[in-house]
């Protein structure tokens, strides 16, 4: 059966044409994930909720433009900087325990008052 050579130029081109398949489906997952990645950076900016994102450290790994603005710095001076250095230690209280169970997978949604000396209630 696969003596012919009409055969096995057959199968070399149904075998080309799967790997080039293949190739188009991670191409388009790839594309695909790259715009979910550019909406979620558009979502995470220009919310206007103070957002942060940090490390098992409480280091600020990101934050949003609401948040930069928030504390009146440069967002050089956010980013690496320990959360509590940050929001004050009144604040780092309040939240700490909440991103310690967002840390573990949980979801938290939550809504407070936060006062420092430095920016006063908010």
């Amino acid at each position: 059966m696969f003596e012919n050579p009409q055969n096995k130029e057959l199968l070399d081109e149904i075998s080309r044409l799967k790997n080039e398949n293949l190739l188009l489906k991670e191409k388009i997952i790839s594309d695909t994930k790259s715009q979910e990645l550019i909406l979620f950076k558009n979502a995470f900016y220009s919310s206007k909720n103070l957002i942060a994102l940090v490390d098992k450290n409480y280091r600020l790994l990101a934050v949003n433009d609401a948040y930069v603005n928030f504390h009146k710095k440069n967002r050089n001076q956010i980013i690496g900087s320990k959360l509590e250095n940050v929001v004050g230690s009144i604040s780092f209280k309040k939240v700490k325990e909440k991103i310690d169970k967002c840390l573990l997978g949980q979801t938290i949604e939550f809504e407070d008052w936060f006062e420092e000396k430095s920016f006063g209630r908010k």
